[in-house]
């Protein structure tokens, strides 16, 4: 995926669930079609290593470009399909009973893979695929420009800047970088794409107008050329 995961500085949110042995089951089961499309498998009811996961994902990117972000929305439609039939919402508590060594931030990164790929595939589904191929030269040319985005959220954080403000400034950071490295409407794609990580870790910011809100996708295509005020 685009975006670097969001790691929850002390964010942690666990809400008690209703995740019994049967529903864990269930809720493996849905993640098996989506696996086997990136040469993975869950052992023994446990999911992979979300790392092996993230992997395989900028494989198929790599060798396929973007029929490979179709080809993942399709799966990634089928999938939330099944989980939402399965158990909605899926917290941490629950994904920690199906991951590598019930480790916490394992957990936080499927949920954060599933929302981010959520919005890619549905209401942000036209920008993504327009998007695609600038956003991943972007993101392999910003490299540098990118850590400084992280090392200064860690910082702020570190430094006793509130969550929620360093936290709007660190989606911020990276969307700029999307606007002038491609154009206004893939800065606004990246600021949705960090927000709604962000929100499937930690909604409280969001929920509680401490997020700048994204702007509106400019959908005249005299502005997919060019970078407009971010």
């Amino acid at each position: 995926m685009f975006a670097k995961v969001l790691v929850a500085v002390a964010l942690f949110q666990v809400v008690a669930a209703d995740c019994d042995a049967s529903t864990q089951a269930a809720i493996v089961q849905c993640y098996t079609p989506y696996l086997q499309y990136y040469g993975l498998a869950p052992s023994g009811g446990v999911l992979p290593s979300y790392m092996d996961l993230a992997v395989a994902i900028q494989n198929k990117f790599d060798q396929m470009g973007q029929k490979a972000a179709q080809d993942m929305c399709d799966h990634t439609n089928s999938l939330g399909t099944c989980l939402n039939a399965t158990m909605y919402p899926i917290d941490v508590d629950c994904y920690n009973h199906i991951v590598l060594a019930n480790n916490m931030t394992e957990s936080y990164m499927y949920m954060e893979e599933q929302a981010i790929h959520d919005y890619e595939c549905n209401a942000g589904l036209t920008v993504f695929l327009a998007e695609f191929y600038c956003v991943r030269a972007a993101r392999q040319n910003n490299q540098q420009k990118l850590q400084q985005c992280d090392t200064d959220l860690n910082n702020d954080i570190n430094n006793g800047m509130n969550v929620c403000k360093a936290y709007d400034k660190y989606i911020s950071c990276n969307s700029v970088i999307y606007a002038k490295a491609c154009d206004f409407n893939a800065g606004v794609l990246m600021c949705n794409i960090y927000t709604k990580a962000m929100d499937s870790v930690y909604n409280y910011c969001d929920n509680n107008g401490q997020l700048t809100p994204c702007p509106n996708y400019r959908i005249n295509p005299k502005f997919l050329l060019g970078v407009g005020p971010f």
